[in-house]
């Protein structure tokens, strides 16, 4: 099957499957290994089979008037006449209105009863469009119902669908909105934690919270994560590589890259003339959150990870402390894992000092005529900024296993991406 850029999913029968294909055929399993293509009426048998439904992720900024900024579980159900909320998902402090007639609603995933409503605005679909919001202005009436044990946290009813203009298509297994599909899911799809942990990258966590930050947004996704796989090389098996060279061209390189270990020895660096120092902004209230759960699948791969970035001094034990981030990690499937810590609380609260990051485009652009560029992929970079002892206690982390804090420039930190570019520019000011 294959999928145009304006269009449905349709058969190709000799071409291979899409990612698309294989994460609907595959949208709950923990394991993605191949899978014989399946043709139309299979993959309609698969629905029924697995009760696939049209769930996705969604960010509301308010619900009832509070900020929440956090990712809800979202059906949309075009068999229901209302949006509806599950109690579960309304904040504390929010605006709750009693509806004098009890309604009783009828959905995919039950019938409920509801005697209240609030209003939630500002809308984004992260799975369709990070930047697309719904309900900015005036927001929308959503009925309360309370199910501790229903798997959605919003039901989106025909009253917002319409509004949208999203596309349901039981027919192929998928949702469009405008130009955007994304693949049905079983119910449950969102409640398992891997799945869900799965989807929580940079671009959903940062949504709201980097508002003022908009145009900086891109500059630092690929520093929320790391990989954790370290490898030593050389700079003759760099220029091996080079595949794109000639045999020529790379024994040059190689010559150019002798006496080059120090680089290419998979160890983290340490930047030792100056240490960061994060400051808060005025009248910061601490946050600690509590620690994420590591299903018990995932326990031997965070505890290697934890050891290992204590061994090379990126973390380390800590005491009682006024912050705390919580951390989990994604498994993949050749074995390495991205380790992510959740520093959305603390970015609130700490000032960012800007410093002008480069556009590659205008870097290109000072170079025209150039044959080739060469590109150096900074390893762990940020781990190679000490920070002061202050700001070391405002990066702690809370696990399973204790709390943590941060010796090094944490991945994720609102200010990293410009001191990180600050000190690259101070040291190599004075070559040609």
């Amino acid at each position: 099957m294959t999928k145009d850029e304006d269009g449905p999913m349709t058969k190709d029968e000799d071409g291979p499957m899409t990612k698309d294909e294989k994460e609907f055929l595959l949208n709950d399993s923990l394991l993605r290994i191949p899978t014989p293509k399946q043709d139309v009426n299979s993959m309609e048998d698969l629905m029924r089979k697995k009760r696939l439904s049209p769930t996705s992720l969604v960010i509301w900024k308010t619900i009832g008037g509070t900020e929440i900024g956090k990712v809800l579980r979202v059906l949309f159900d075009s068999g229901g006449l209302h949006t509806m909320v599950n109690a579960r998902a309304i904040p504390k402090d929010a605006k709750v209105q009693s509806i004098q007639n009890a309604k009783k609603c009828t959905t995919v995933a039950g019938d409920f009863v509801s005697d209240k409503c609030v209003k939630l605005r500002d809308g984004v679909f992260p799975k369709f469009d990070k930047h697309r919001r719904i309900a900015g202005v005036d927001g929308v009436k959503a009925n309360v119902f309370d199910s501790p044990t229903c798997p959605h946290d919003v039901i989106i009813g025909r009253d917002l669908l319409h509004e949208m203009g999203l596309d349901i298509q039981f027919s192929n297994g998928q949702g469009k909105w405008i130009d955007k599909f994304i693949p049905m899911k079983a119910p449950d799809h969102w409640q398992n934690h891997t799945n869900y942990s799965m989807a929580l990258d940079r671009d959903v966590l940062d949504i709201y919270d980097d508002d003022d930050d908009d145009d900086d947004d891109d500059d630092d996704d690929d520093a929320f994560i790391m990989d954790a796989k370290y490898e030593a090389t050389s700079g003759a098996e760099v220029a091996d590589k080079q595949k794109h060279l000639t045999e020529g061209q790379r024994k040059l390189l190689a010559q150019a890259l002798q006496n080059t270990d120090e680089i290419f020895d998979g160890q983290l660096g340490h930047y030792k003339h100056e240490k960061v120092h994060l400051e808060l902004i005025e009248n910061a209230q601490p946050v600690f959150s509590k620690a994420y759960s590591v299903p018990k699948q995932h326990e031997p791969a965070f505890l290697k990870e934890l050891k290992h970035l204590r061994e090379i001094g990126v973390l380390e034990r800590t005491g009682p402390s006024e912050w705390a981030s919580p951390t989990f990690i994604i498994p993949k499937k050749d074995g390495r894992v991205r380790w992510i810590s959740d520093l959305r609380q603390l970015n609130k609260n700490v000032k960012r000092k800007v410093y002008p990051l480069p556009s590659i485009d205008d870097i290109a652009a000072r170079r025209s005529g150039y044959k080739y560029f060469t590109k150096l992929d900074l390893t762990m970079m940020y781990y190679s900024f000490e920070l002061d002892e202050p700001s070391k206690k405002l990066c702690t982390i809370n696990t399973q296993y204790g709390l943590y804090q941060y010796n090094r420039m944490a991945m994720g930190l609102k200010p990293a991406p410009d001191f990180a570019q600050y000190y690259i520019e101070k040291t190599l000011r004075d070559l040609k």
